[in-house]
């Protein structure tokens, strides 16, 4: 007989006793969905003690991250199908337009954002279309599961159905998390579960704005004098010999600052606060208040949430949730689980819509909107808005509240850092991103800014209008090291592994590197985590003790740990491409339970990818014994054609003074404003 196992590291493997394999001559294949190797491990061990004949396991993280690319090829035409999927004479687009507002909260939804750091939707459909190839061709006759998630449960169920293979559940539970275990409460009462949570979201938004109007006090000594710019930016704090002057330096756009000061454009702050590990929504808010006090044009976006918008918010996100039901129930099926979907995946597809619209990642779309309306109202002489773009579903919320309440100003949307090709919310269908001046079209930038020639090249494959290259704000310090030579590095080999600001990612950076080098003998290894996410705590609860292993916790900054390291072991971030700058040889873990969204992705001839702990092994072993992907030359062409550095941004310049100049003629000519 042959068995598969398919289990998260949240299975109990004395769950197994429970389950009778009927004959000794058993060969099991085991397909991991966890990158927790020592987990696997346990399994192995635990099904060779019942004598089974053989015990495999499957290179499941290989697997997934192909049915990844798959999914990736068809997704945005998928979500653009279903949203303009017609019931009872309407499009979905249609159904869910604001009344009177002009703009469809379909925007708003995870299911048309995409984005796979706020939902582990599609993710789960690779994985199923992973395990539905293996139990296809593997002439399996049991399925042992030992998944936490019941979406992924029922889908697997499905699949064992379709494909005639009998299914077994292992016992699966939850980690101690007490905030997870309240909203697994509340969910498993269905809509009146998604009800109590939205209610909290919308008490949650209430309080921070209450606390922001206290703490800060009146607008009216915060407004600008002159004509000014609006700058969105998440609020983290500054760097520290600035804050304690009383001078806010953002921390993504620093040069950027100096040349809107050099051009003589003022800055009105407009803060989304992100509160790292450590802080609290107070403490920011005092922050904010020093800056105030010292001048800075500074504001919060929940104090311009007034009582009547946000309990209208909330009738029309009430009235959204009814709606959202009534259409999944009539929505088309064979549109809905159309490819690159599927049919055993409608259980994973059913809670991303109720997620999308009934709890609170839907009626956050509707606040942050009429927020950013308040703003606009609120603040006078605002001649342009510039904004992080991440494709997140609170910037659609700014620039129709900006073309509901000031279209002349123009919003100008700036691509930041890196794109993956695997961050599903950069990416829409041509047909969504064709501007027809109608209420259903996705919420764009008059000007989306892109840093450099690959991300402008890849973000023109969705059919961005008035895409707009511009200089790398946040890199151009490496502008320096590419344009010397790189000095020999006199130490030995070290290997640098830098961390995501995903905890389970982290997690499994942890446990791969663990599991290859438990030991730091041969080479250095440094750990340098996210700011938002530091290595210690992880450390601490995978019961690893530092010291024993002798790897080394990087407290400098990244440039200093770039110039000294050999390898940068990095799954999703900008750091990627940065290492190539210092010469550095890069390698991209992949896991069975993360979606890669490494820059990388799609440029493989620049890196090593490796998707267990024995292809890390021989990979850096590989790389210290001299195999490199590509001399550092090439590495510096590619940084540079990644990312513009003029450090003297000419292009920013062009982009903000023309604008200046459009601004007069419009105050003489009393027109409208001119685009670039």
């Amino acid at each position: 007989m042959k068995i598969l196992a398919v289990f998260d590291r949240c299975v109990q493997l004395r769950g197994l006793k429970k389950i009778d394999m009927r004959n000794h001559g058993s060969v099991v294949d085991i397909f991991s969905l966890t990158s927790d190797a020592s987990l696997v491990e346990r399994m192995k061990r635990e099904l060779t003690e019942r004598n089974v004949g053989s015990v495999g396991c499957l290179n499941s993280a290989k697997l997934i991250d192909e049915h990844v690319t798959r999914l990736r090829e068809g997704l945005c035409s998928w979500t653009a199908k279903v949203g303009g999927t017609k019931v009872q004479g309407k499009t979905v687009k249609e159904w869910f337009e604001l009344p009177g507002e002009r703009v469809s909260t379909w925007w708003f939804g995870l299911l048309s954002e995409k984005n796979n750091f706020k939902t582990a939707a599609f993710l789960k459909v690779a994985q199923l279309h992973a395990l539905q190839e293996v139990m296809a061709q593997g002439g399996y006759h049991l399925c042992m599961v030992g998944v936490l998630d019941q979406d992924l449960r029922r889908s697997i169920w499905n699949l064992g159905a379709a494909l005639k293979i009998e299914i077994k559940f292992i016992p699966a539970v939850p980690p101690r998390n007490f905030k997870r275990r309240v909203r697994s409460i509340l969910e498993s009462f269905g809509l009146l579960g998604d009800l109590c949570l939205g209610m909290v979201y919308w008490f949650q938004f209430l309080w921070r704005g209450f606390m922001a109007r206290r703490l800060l006090g009146s607008r009216t000594d915060r407004l600008p004098h002159s004509d000014a710019l609006f700058f969105v930016s998440y609020f983290r704090g500054s760097d520290g010999t600035t804050a304690r002057q009383g001078v806010y330096r953002n921390e993504y756009a620093s040069a950027l600052q100096e040349k809107l000061k050099e051009l003589h454009i003022p800055i009105v702050w407009l803060f989304r606060c992100l509160r790292p590990p450590g802080s609290d929504f107070y403490g920011m808010l005092s922050l904010a208040k020093h800056f105030a006090r010292n001048g800075e044009k500074l504001f919060v976006l929940e104090e311009f949430l007034t009582f009547k918008d946000a309990v209208r918010s909330l009738a029309l996100w009430l009235q959204q949730v009814f709606l959202s039901t009534y259409l999944y129930g009539h929505l088309d099926r064979s549109c809905l689980l159309s490819e690159p979907i599927g049919a055993a995946a409608e259980p994973v597809i059913k809670s991303l819509w109720n997620e999308s619209f009934r709890i609170y990642s839907g009626l956050d779309g509707i606040l942050n909107y009429f927020s950013f309306r308040g703003a606009f109202r609120g603040v006078p002489r605002i001649t342009d808005c510039l904004y992080f773009a991440e494709m997140h579903a609170w910037e659609k919320a700014l620039n129709a509240a900006k073309k509901k309440e000031k279209p002349e100003i123009r919003t100008i949307g700036f691509q930041h850092s890196s794109v993956s090709r695997n961050y599903f919310p950069y990416f829409y269908a041509p047909s969504e991103t064709t501007v027809r001046r109608e209420t259903q079209d996705v919420p764009l930038p008059d000007v989306l800014a892109c840093n450099g020639e690959l991300t402008c090249a890849r973000l023109s494959e969705s059919g961005y209008p008035n895409l707009t290259p511009v200089e790398a704000v946040r890199h151009l310090y490496l502008d320096e090291p590419l344009s010397c030579e790189l000095p020999t590095r006199a130490n030995g080999p070290i290997l640098l592994v830098a961390g995501s600001i995903d905890r389970a990612e982290a997690g499994a950076l942890v446990a791969l590197v663990y599991g290859a080098f438990p030991k730091s003998e041969q080479f250095e290894i440094w750990f340098k985590g996210h700011p938002s996410m530091p290595f210690e705590p992880v450390f601490l609860e995978s019961g690893i003790d530092v010291r024993k292993t002798g790897y080394k916790i990087c407290d400098n900054d990244e440039v200093n740990c770039l110039r000294d390291v050999w390898i940068v072991l990095v799954p999703s971030s900008s750091v990627a491409i940065e290492a190539l700058a210092f010469g550095c040889e890069v390698i991209v873990p992949v896991f069975p339970d993360s979606v890669c969204m490494n820059p990388l992705v799609g440029y493989e001839e620049y890196c090593h990818k490796v998707t267990c702990i024995e292809e890390l092994r021989v990979t850096i072993e590989g790389i210290i014994s001299g195999k490199a992907v590509n001399n550092t030359d090439e590495k510096k062409l590619f940084t540079r054609r990644y990312w513009d550095l003029d450090r003297k941004m000419p292009k920013w310049e062009n982009l903000l003074r023309r604008y200046r100049i459009d601004q007069v003629d419009h105050v003489k000519s009393k027109r409208h404003y001119s685009y670039v």
